[in-house]
């Protein structure tokens, strides 16, 4: 039997497509895909030499292993030549308990931290120095990125990562990265002083931007009179993949958003609409940042512009109230209304489409300053 072997591994739960991924890494990494034992395929022996076959042992399992070599002759008359081939996997002492470090969804331009234990199962302590793959270079660092694990003992590294934006993605390639969903799959190497296998975990995390889109990105509420209101459309989208919660504030005067009371929520690439209100208390212009904060702690502002203007009509309540009135039946108020405006003009009072209301007169011209006693009333109709 050939000469006993022992072999390091400490990779005997990870999963196989694991050790494929990370075969990439170290080429000493043991992947299911190759055999336990390799070795050349054919050596020229010449006639009275030697010949050296190389046998290389990638063990799977933390286990021993037993295989038969068998050596055939191509001259036809040399019978085959049998070897037993017997070597040992064992565990490696330094180690990552966590094959895959998952740091979640990362939000562009903030900082995350997250830790990784370093675990040594041998019986001396182990110098562990860790690097940041090239990809991420610039973007995440170990702290400390050298310590001793001591023996049969843990440790404790924390990952610092700076969540960059599209260049990140960029620079990793498609093998590591997936520029559509940006998800980051990427090997990482913890050598350990005396130890020729690298303990190696996965780090596994997602890009996603943490912006809000408002549309339109500025208001002009135009001429609105004082005492009246006129609302906008405005619609916010989330652009992450993450549930953001939002609000508005705080509010410039004469503004309200609604609903929700300027509060909201937004499932991921989810778009909501809400109406902004003007309601002016003097004949001044309006000129304001309407901000939002979201729970992803940015900021955004939208423009406001607008003019509150004097009303051309001024009336004597602004609710009219009808008693209970049955349905074919009708009911009678009355409004006192004055001209504001410093010239004769003529005026129209006109009720809503199909709204059982009407009022007399309804086409009226007035002096400066005069006013007119308008009669309203109310006709419900049968159902």
């Amino acid at each position: 039997a050939a000469t006993a072997a022992t072999a390091a591994f400490g990779y005997d739960q990870m999963p196989e497509w694991l050790r494929a991924e990370m075969g990439t890494l170290a080429p000493e990494m043991v992947v299911s895909a190759r055999p336990v034992f390799s070795c050349a395929r054919e050596v020229p022996l010449a006639g009275h030499a030697k010949a050296r076959l190389a046998v290389t042992f990638r063990p799977l399992r933390a286990q021993a292993t037993t295989q038969e070599l068998v050596l055939k002759f191509d001259d036809g008359e040399t019978p085959d030549a049998t070897v037993v081939l017997v070597a040992r996997g064992v565990l490696v002492p330094l180690f990552v308990p966590r094959e895959i470090v998952d740091v979640k969804t990362l939000v562009c331009g903030t900082l995350y931290r997250e830790d990784i234990v370093l675990a040594n199962r041998g019986k001396t302590a182990v110098k562990a120095t860790l690097r940041v793959p090239r990809g991420l270079r610039g973007v995440a660092d170990f702290v400390p990125d050298v310590l001793f694990v001591q023996a049969g003992e843990t440790a404790r590294v924390s990952l610092r990562l700076r969540a960059a934006g599209p260049e990140v993605l960029e620079a990793l390639g498609p093998a590591h990265a997936d520029a559509a969903s940006g998800t980051v799959q990427l090997p990482c190497a913890v050598h350990g002083s005396g130890q020729r296998l690298p303990a190696l975990f996965l780090l596994r995390f997602q890009l996603t931007p943490g912006g809000l889109a408002f549309s339109p990105p500025r208001l002009d509420f135009g001429a609105c009179p004082v005492g009246c209101a006129r609302g906008l459309p405005l619609c916010v989208t989330n652009l992450s993949t993450l549930k953001v919660d939002f609000g508005f504030g705080p509010l410039p005067q004469g503004v309200d958003v609604q609903p929700g009371d300027a509060l909201g929520t937004l499932l991921p690439f989810e778009t909501v609409e809400r109406t902004v209100t003007f309601t002016p208390r003097a004949a001044t212009a309006l000129a304001a940042t309407l901000e939002c904060r979201s729970s992803l702690n940015r900021r955004f502002r939208v423009a406001l512009t607008g003019q509150g203007t004097e009303a051309a009509l001024r009336v004597d309540r602004a609710t009219v109230k009808f008693p209970a009135t049955p349905f074919g039946g009708r009911s009678v108020a009355y409004v006192e209304a004055a001209s504001a405006l410093r010239r004769a003009a003529w005026f129209e009072v006109r009720a809503p489409p199909g709204a059982p209301f009407a009022a007399s007169p309804s086409v009226f011209r007035l002096e400066a300053g005069e006013g007119v006693r308008l009669t309203l009333t109310f006709e419900p109709p049968f159902p």
